[in-house]
């Protein structure tokens, strides 16, 4: 949890050293003036500055405070230069005590340097305690270890998730947001729910804000939904890949595989064993069974006569026969050079005509958003051009003397889609092919490469003395021997891409029953108490306000897809009152921290209401508020910033007084500090 224990603020002038220096407590405080411009909101300021909150005020760095940090402060009716000025906020988590500097006018000093202080705030100004120094609203502040936030977060034990990003990336929930809900600023902080939220680039804030400070397991859920797709995706992949490479090697080595399945599946030791190589060119032999033959072979040409006299006739009838299927060869690599350029030549098509329907569905994006704008210009393509080159479309398949309807912006952009997503799903399939072929023209040509080889030593062979040895018989030996040496390579290969196949579907196995642990819809049960529990406390603080317009708030409930109130599945509006509106943003505000608190959620305990009385409150409701929050159990902290124009509400908060801290200002919040 966060505890403001105390808010000290130095402004230093010719004439000395002023400021404010008061404590606070745990539960209600109050800090009252008898009326405005009195400094409420500068402390206040003070309290969000040190937290590098500064962007819910709307503005950057020290820009957001006031004119006494900054140019001048009164005394009396004298205006003094304000030379130096900073705040120290001593915080709590409970368990440890820190205090937080930040400059707000310095020559020496940047804004967005924080100091955080080992200790309280008499331990700093005694010099008595460590310090480092962060820096605060810069890139990778809430991640690095010298980012403020980033200390902050582990200060008070926080965890906050991984969220999605606008721009597809994933990032921390930042602390900005989170403290959007609860820290509700003057000026406009009561427009509306989360109105002081800045836009830091993270997807749907104003639902990963309730979802994280309520605890909700959605967040979890829909994590989980995203790794387990991703999950699902490697898997695939990782499955295709494998067996795409299996195929490729056996094949390459003349062998066709066998009851591999096209996407994981569960498969047991029996399956695994199941998955074979098969020979393709002998009557699907089996590798056991060709490697034997392959080695006979080589047995036979060993136990024959090494020298050309005892085999020319077999020499003559090999060397025909070898130049015939090189012949055969040569036509295949003939045949699939001639498919390698068809298959080119149509992606060079296919991507080319793709182009021009990108270019055609922009022009037709483009005409839609200046027709939305209210332009009457017409899309190229209705007026009879072309929209690429802008000439006359003069053909057509209809007469031209008959009128017909042009197809509208909308039915084009569908129309072109369609030819986009038929033309894409065309040029992955001849992208494919065109894989396909150089494999095979890569497998033909090394095969024809041996064929060469051999008629080459059969020739030499045919023409050397009776008496020599066989060049040619010595070479089958070579790549018999060679031929086996690949097989059981790829063999070895076959078998660890079997292991892995089992490994993968063990994964696809653990995927499976992770997918089915997951429940049906995005909130878990936990998840469906909590929001009955905040929509209950919503309508309890509404009913406790006295909630008096026409809309009947017991008919209310919360959405369980923004998290915000809503009647007959419509977002609640405020067409009412606006103390109506008021209430409504304390019901909600509030609820958050005592579902929160019963719940066990993550909000970190802190509730700032800068001038809640706005648009002509009545006493009564406010009175409702302060009992509201007085009887919050658990560890929370609530300041309120209240102007007292009445004498009922002196009385009412004399007997607040008795129970909660109340930090008056009978004058300027600054005063000159006592030597």
């Amino acid at each position: 949890m966060l505890v403001i224990n105390r808010v000290r603020i130095e402004i230093d002038t010719i004439k000395g050293k002023y400021g404010f220096d008061r404590s606070f407590t745990k539960g209600l405080n109050f800090i009252v003036s008898n009326g405005n411009t009195r400094g409420k909101s500068a402390i206040l300021l003070a309290i969000y500055y040190a937290l590098g909150f500064e962007q819910l005020i709307g503005g950057h760095g020290s820009q957001i405070l006031s004119k006494a940090y900054k140019k001048k402060i009164k005394d009396g009716n004298v205006e003094l230069n304000v030379l130096e000025s900073g705040v120290y906020v001593e915080i709590s988590n409970g368990m440890q005590v820190n205090t937080l500097y930040r400059a707000g006018k310095s020559e020496n000093r940047e804004s967005k340097l924080i100091t955080v202080y080992k200790g309280d705030i008499d331990q700093v100004l005694s010099n008595s305690c460590s310090r480092k120094d962060y820096y605060v609203n810069m890139r990778n502040s809430a991640t690095n270890e010298f980012g403020f936030h980033h200390y902050l977060e582990k200060f008070l034990g926080l965890g906050l998730p991984i969220v999605p990003q606008q721009d597809g990336s994933e990032r921390k929930l930042y602390l900005q947001l989170v403290f959007s809900a609860m820290l509700i600023e003057q000026k406009r902080g009561w427009a509306d729910f989360y109105s002081s939220m800045p836009n830091l680039g993270v997807k749907d804030p104003k639902r990963r804000v309730p979802e994280y400070i309520l605890g909700l397991d959605k967040l979890a859920i829909a994590k989980k939904k995203s790794e387990l797709k991703n999950r699902e995706t490697d898997l695939k992949n990782r499955w295709y890949s494998l067996r795409e490479d299996i195929f490729m090697e056996a094949k390459l080595e003349k062998f066709l595989v066998d009851s591999i399945p096209l996407k994981p599946e569960i498969i047991d030791n029996d399956s695994i064993k199941g998955i074979k190589l098969i020979y393709a060119d002998q009557g699907e032999k089996s590798v056991e069974d060709i490697i034997e033959d392959f080695r006979n072979e080589i047995n036979r040409l060993s136990n024959l006569e090494p020298k050309i006299v005892d085999n020319y006739e077999e020499l003559e009838t090999e060397l025909i026969e070898t130049e015939l299927e090189a012949e055969k060869m040569r036509d295949k690599v003939s045949k699939l050079n001639k498919n390698l350029i068809t298959e080119q030549n149509k992606i060079k098509s296919l991507e080319y005509n793709i182009q021009i329907i990108e270019n055609d569905l922009q022009n037709n994006y483009d005409a839609r958003k200046l027709k939305k704008l209210g332009s009457d210009i017409g899309v190229s393509t209705m007026e009879g051009k072309c929209p690429l080159c802008n000439q006359s479309i003069d053909d057509s398949l209809l007469p031209t003397d008959v009128d017909y309807l042009n197809m509208s912006i909308e039915d084009n952009i569908r129309h072109l889609k369609a030819q986009k997503n038929a033309l894409e799903y065309a040029l992955a399939n001849h992208k494919n092919n065109l894989d396909s072929t150089k494999n095979d023209l890569y497998i033909i040509n090394e095969n024809l490469s041996v064929l060469r080889r051999l008629a080459k030593f059969l020739r030499n062979d045919l023409y050397k003395v009776d008496e020599d040895v066989s060049e040619a018989m010595i070479y089958k030996r070579i790549e018999l021997e060679k031929k086996v040496e690949s097989i059981l390579l790829l063999n070895e290969s076959f078998q660890n891409k079997k292991k892995r196949f089992k490994e993968i579907s063990d994964e696809w196995k653990e995927y499976l029953n992770d997918k089915a642990n997951l429940p049906s819809g995005d909130l878990s049960e936990d998840d469906t108490d909590k929001l009955n529990e905040f929509e209950s406390n919503f309508i309890d603080n509404l009913e406790s306000f006295r909630f008096s317009s026409e809309l009947d708030y017991k008919d209310l409930t919360i959405s369980p897809l923004t998290y915000l109130p809503e009647m007959d599945g419509f977002d609640m509006k405020f067409d009412s009152s606006a103390s109506d509106h008021i209430r409504v943003i304390w019901a909600f505000t509030l609820a958050l921290l005592q579902t929160s608190l019963v719940k066990n959620g993550n909000h970190p305990g802190l509730v700032i209401f800068d001038e809640p009385a706005q648009h002509s409150i009545v006493l009564q409701d406010l009175v409702a508020l302060f009992k509201c929050i007085q009887s919050i159990k658990g560890d929370h902290q609530t300041i309120l910033a209240i102007t007292i124009n009445s004498n009922e509400i002196n009385e009412v908060l004399n007997e607040f007084e008795k129970e909660n801290n109340i930090i008056h200002l009978e004058d300027l919040a600054f005063k000159k500090f006592q030597s």
